[in-house]
């Protein structure tokens, strides 16, 4: 069976670094991520059995294009369409730290900025999410440095890992412009998908007793 080539390539650059997410292809087991300098040509070659890859050693401000193969033992798949990265850190953002706090599925962002009188954009991207980044926050006061989120993990899942971004407005939200986080986990450190886990409540247990309860009178 032929691979369809992956889709949905979404990107955020970072300082001297760029993150790539894209849609899970049937039947890979492995991916190859493709950057090539825009001006010089030349290509280094990664591999990742995840559908997101996050691309260090980049220099700011120059371009790159990016394509993702799907591989398995026997077939590799058409190249995806190339997007173009340009890692950038903005002068007035740096420092962006992600931790996790003593409470479950929360993250705590603080970072250094200049001022700014138009506040802060802070986006999540959760891994193996093909939909990307999503804004979870404004922060309109450029006196504040520090932000805890709450994320959608749960007690009974392990959390597969958060990236954030930081961006500040001038006249319009810069896409790809901000600072980007290291990968960070929030429960536990691990790369399993989040399950959720459905309990019976006691209204169905005590449905159930009844029904088994009629069934023994039945037969009695």
């Amino acid at each position: 069976m032929e691979l369809s080539r992956p889709s949905f390539v979404h990107i955020s650059n970072g300082d001297k670094c760029a993150f790539l997410s894209w849609s899970s292809v049937t039947n890979s087991n492995q991916y190859e991520v493709k950057i090539e300098h825009n001006s010089t040509k030349v290509t280094t070659l990664y591999y990742t059995t995840s559908t997101s890859f996050l691309i260090t050693k980049l220099e700011n401000g120059e371009f790159y294009v990016a394509q993702v193969t799907a591989l398995n033992n026997t077939k590799r798949s058409e190249s995806s369409i190339g997007v173009m990265l340009r890692p950038k850190l903005r002068q007035s953002l740096s420092k962006l730290s992600a931790t996790s706090t003593e409470k479950p599925g929360q993250i705590k962002l603080q970072w250094t900025a200049t001022p700014t009188d138009f506040g802060f954009q802070i986006e999540r991207c959760n891994i193996g999410d093909i939909s990307g980044y999503r804004r979870i926050a404004w922060l309109p006061y450029n006196n504040i440095m520090t932000y805890e989120d709450q994320t959608d993990c749960l007690l009974e899942c392990l959390c597969p890992g958060h990236y954030y971004t930081i961006t500040f407005r001038d006249t319009a939200w810069a896409s790809g412009a901000g600072v980007l986080s290291k990968k960070v986990f929030c429960i536990t450190s691990s790369n399993s998908t989040c399950i959720e886990t459905s309990l019976i409540s006691p209204i169905e247990i005590s449905s159930m007793f009844r029904f088994i309860v009629n069934i023994v009178l039945i037969f009695v």
